[in-house]
């Protein structure tokens, strides 16, 4: 392989040019570096590499292709036998390795998008190391983490998922099926409208890239497309388990507890709390939101739980937040958008319910939170033994008369009074504490 080499200046402007020429004349590939941009850019000759030429060609080319520098035209993939992609969409723009799964979403990421899919030219995916599931770190063209990827296909018990061996348990024993945690992952997101909680953005993609990993740990050199979250990166100083949790102001507990109880987290721990200075306080970040919405009720875990912040009353700022979420209009905004069935957000119902309930009637979130998690792992729950007689109530009156939709409206309204009774007793409970200590 031959390659020419000119250099052109003009003042303080340059430009590189760089040719390859494949023997016997059969393909010629260019380069032009201009400043200020370093414009890449190639041409590929008309002429179709004989037989004689082509495999020495095909191997000098996946060579090439491996620098950071190249990204492919649909014009070169085509010729090498590459599916390309889609035309793009007039609101989505075509990227190199990226496109939305949902197109409305391209104005509130775009600028996120072109900036990982600028980076996927110099950097693949790099496979984090925390975790049991395939989670990517995706960088800008500086090498700098802007993004999280988790695909669809690295997750729970999957062939694909990099860490299979390693893991201690699965999607399933936190009651969510395998293959579904990246929807939770952005339905979180979602449901912060107001930016309330602070969850980063995310959204689902379709990513294409050789740099990810199938069947196991086992890399793959060819492209493959993978669905999955895109979570942003946010910068921070650490994890809340890296410090004190009483160094955390009392409204930025609350905010992750609230969360948490609307969409009953059952995998909040200090890791996926992260924390971040500004000025002389400290924010916190909630992140990974895989394991929520369980098909259960009976694996709710917190960390704040027993953070003395959690057993300080609501702000009147939390107060209306908590006021104002609107239940079946978060439902329904999460099955147009997302897919998420009945059965999937029957727990955020019922936990959300009790959070609105308990809030109301002066309850603390931690007063709350012990109502949703098991004291004794052996033991059911206050709010599981709530769902249980419900459900019990509502069989015998339907008979199997009611169709599932009549029925699963009785069955919230039971739980409503049944909630109801139960912060009664709490509220009476608190106040004989309180006369006789």
């Amino acid at each position: 392989m031959n390659v020419e080499i000119t250099c052109t200046s003009i003042g303080e402007l340059s430009s590189l040019e760089i040719k390859f020429s494949i023997p016997k004349g059969s393909h010629e590939l260019t380069i032009v570096i201009e400043h200020p941009l370093l414009v890449l850019f190639r041409s590929w000759a008309e002429r179709k590499a004989s037989d004689e030429a082509s495999d020495e060609a095909s191997d000098a080319w996946e060579s090439l292709s491996q620098h950071s520098c190249f990204v492919e035209s649909e014009e070169l993939r085509s010729d090498r036998g590459l599916e390309c992609k889609q035309p793009a969409t007039s609101n989505q723009p075509q990227l190199s390795f990226l496109e939305l799964v949902d197109e409305r979403d391209w104005n509130q990421f775009s600028d996120l998008l072109q900036q990982v899919d600028e980076g996927l030219t110099f950097f693949p995916p790099e496979l984090c190391e925390e975790g049991v599931n395939g989670t990517y770190f995706m960088k800008d063209k500086t090498g700098k983490r802007i993004a999280v990827f988790k695909p669809q296909d690295e997750e729970g018990n999957s062939k694909n998922n990099p860490k299979q061996e390693s893991q201690t348990s699965d999607l399933n024993n936190k009651r969510i099926p395998t293959g579904e945690g990246v929807k939770r992952e952005v339905s979180a997101y979602l449901l912060d409208k107001e930016a309330f909680y602070s969850v980063p953005r995310t959204t689902l993609v379709n990513v294409t890239h050789s740099g990810f990993r199938s069947d196991a740990a086992v890399e793959v050199k060819t492209p493959v497309k993978k669905t999955g979250s895109l979570q942003e990166y946010v910068e921070n100083d650490g994890a809340s388990w890296d410090i004190g949790s009483t160094a955390f102001p009392v409204q930025e507990v609350h905010k992750i507890g609230i969360l948490d109880l609307q969409i009953l987290n059952n995998d909040r721990h200090g890791g996926n709390i992260l924390f971040r200075k500004e000025g002389n306080s400290l924010k916190l970040i909630p992140i990974d939101h895989g394991f929520s919405f369980p098909h259960g009720l009976d694996r709710a875990w917190f960390e704040w739980l027993h953070w003395p912040q959690a057993k300080q009353p609501f702000s009147a700022e939390s107060l209306d937040y908590i006021h104002r979420i609107d239940i079946e209009r978060d439902a329904s905004m999460l099955t147009a958008k997302l897919g998420m069935n009945a059965e999937t957000l029957r727990p955020m119902k019922i936990s959300t319910t009790l959070l609105k309930k308990g809030a109301a009637s002066g309850l603390t979130l931690h007063e709350i939170a012990q109502m949703v998690c098991r004291e004794d792992v052996n033991q059911p729950s206050v709010l599981e033994q709530i769902f249980e007689t419900a459900s019990e109530e509502v069989k015998k009156e339907s008979n199997g008369s009611w169709s599932p939709e009549e029925e699963e409206r009785q069955l919230l309204n039971v739980l409503s009074r049944l909630m109801d009774e139960k912060i009664v007793e709490r509220i009476h409970q608190k106040y004989r504490d309180q006369k006789y200590p």
